[in-house]
């Protein structure tokens, strides 16, 4: 197998354009898919007229949840493992690059952030920028893109990788429940995380994860950082 030498922009392009693969491609299994129970769940975003928010939001969580698996995949890489943070740190900009390119999407923060916690942590965030118009907020305004990536992004990639990891520990154990998958479904719709719809999605979500994890060890194999 021949070895391919790249540079660190060039392995952050092609993984990110892994990432958004995936995150489409898992996004329309879930929307889209013929688990009947977790459809009729998902059909009652159809009759709003904010169904797209729907989509974007589901997929900019998946988006998130790949990128904790390639982190993982990444230090576990005897090659890769001391350019973790610099080929992490271009895709994220690529990320936020793709982010502005789309206008740099606003959508309704009471209906995106579902996490309570998240939800304060922006909040407060907000009432340090401007005291006098986020002061009595009762719920999250419109929000950017950018800004709640800004607010969550590195939060949710270090919940997402440890909860990766603590996944492919339990992995071999009877009655097993991916618990990364199931928190990526209750940031996404707020929902009963055991529910049987997060159990659908969960699944659902944990067969992608662990394709992309197996790609990424194939592609990695095939490629060498230029010194």
């Amino acid at each position: 197998m021949t070895e391919r030498t790249v540079t660190v922009p060039e392995l952050g392009l092609f993984l990110t354009e892994q990432i958004l693969k995936f995150a489409e491609d898992s996004t329309k299994t879930v929307l889209e898919g013929n688990q009947n129970k977790l459809k009729r769940f998902i059909s009652r975003f159809s009759k709003d007229p904010e169904a797209e928010q729907q989509r974007l939001k589901l997929h900019f969580n998946l988006f998130i949840a790949y990128l904790a698996v390639l982190v993982v995949d990444l230090q576990l890489s005897e090659n890769f493992l001391p350019y973790t943070k610099p080929i992490v740190d271009e895709i994220v900009a690529l990320f936020y690059g793709a982010l502005k390119r789309n206008g740099g999407a606003v959508v309704f923060g009471d209906d995106f952030i579902k996490d309570e916690q998240e939800r304060l942590i922006i909040s407060s965030e907000l009432r340090k920028v401007d005291p006098k118009v986020f002061g009595n907020l009762s719920g999250l305004p419109r929000l950017g893109l950018t800004a709640i990536a800004d607010f969550l992004l590195e939060k949710r990639l270090n919940q997402y990788r440890e909860m990766w990891l603590d996944d492919m520990k339990r992995i071999a154990q009877d009655s097993f429940v991916p618990l990364m998958p199931t928190k990526v479904f209750q940031h996404w719709t707020g929902g009963n995380p055991r529910g049987f719809e997060s159990l659908s999605f969960s699944l659902l979500l944990f067969n992608g994860l662990m394709g992309f994890s197996t790609a990424n060890s194939h592609v990695l194999g095939m490629m060498k950082l230029k010194s």
